[in-house]
């Protein structure tokens, strides 16, 4: 995980918007967070090791939370 933070640019938070509220704020950045975990990993049973979640809760969040993923 400290690997994976470190390689992160800030993007969220430069896009930080005060008329959202927290809760769309929060699924934005998981979005974001798995998208790049995927894109780093690329492997779904070591991007589930990173992010502690189970490989169907991975597949849930990927289709909850639109991500494009082959």
């Amino acid at each position: 995980v400290n690997q994976l933070l470190l390689k992160t640019d800030n993007a969220g938070l430069s896009n930080f918007n005060l008329n959202q509220n927290l809760e769309t704020f929060l699924t934005s950045q998981e979005k974001q967070f798995i998208q790049h975990c995927l894109e780093q990993t690329k492997d779904l049973d070591q991007a589930c090791d990173v992010l502690k979640i189970s490989k169907s809760n991975l597949y849930k969040k990927i289709k909850d939370l639109n991500i494009n993923y082959e």
